[in-house]
């Protein structure tokens, strides 16, 4: 599990969003990635991910998983530049 950089923005995001650096690195190792366009790539996680999340992390409230699966985090490199919900989960 790689620490990962946060820009800036992305640190101001998280914070506005009710993330925590934590679980945005939790979406980050236990998340699915795809090309995001121009380099980037979306990590989000998918009903398989939190599966893992719920062996790997049992004090996780489900609430906060259900959260947490519609969250999303956009990456350059090792550097995440910024995080969002979505409407419904990203990735299957």
């Amino acid at each position: 599990m790689p620490f990962i950089a946060f820009t800036l923005h992305a640190q101001g995001r998280i914070a506005q969003r009710g993330l925590s650096l934590n679980e945005v690195q939790l979406i980050w190792d236990y998340g699915e990635s795809r090309q995001a366009g121009e380099g980037a790539r979306k990590f989000a996680l998918s009903r398989r991910s939190v599966r893992e999340l719920r062996e790997d992390f049992s004090n996780l409230s489900r609430r906060r998983l259900d959260l947490l699966r519609r969250a999303y985090v956009v990456a350059t490199d090792d550097v995440v530049v910024t995080a969002a919900f979505a409407n419904r989960p990203v990735y299957n």
